[in-house]
């Protein structure tokens, strides 16, 4: 069985028929580990509001570590990155105003 191949318009086609939103035709990273509370918090709000992400485990993956303490100047969690903008915790307010 040959494998699926799919674009981005007709990724962006299923993703609309989900209801579930991008933001600028392009996933959303959440950098986490397993025993952080936000982290949860944060993926569970992601996910209610239809929020499509990639989560990346910082406890498995040293270049994932490198990335996020370049960018932030910390290693704490959960991070996200909504193509180039940077959010360090959980900001609810922050995470609404970029998926307008």
């Amino acid at each position: 069985m040959a494998a699926a191949v799919f674009t981005l318009d007709t990724l962006s086609e299923v993703v609309k028929r989900c209801n579930t939103k991008w933001y600028n035709n392009s996933m959303v990273t959440v950098y986490t580990t397993p025993t952080c509370a936000f982290c949860h918090a944060l993926k569970e709000y992601l996910h209610d509001n239809k929020v499509i992400f990639k989560e990346k485990d910082l406890t498995t993956n040293q270049d994932d570590q490198k990335w996020v303490l370049e960018q932030t100047g910390q290693l704490a969690t959960p991070v996200t990155d909504f193509n180039g903008t940077v959010i360090v915790g959980f900001n609810k307010a922050k995470i609404d105003q970029l998926l307008k």
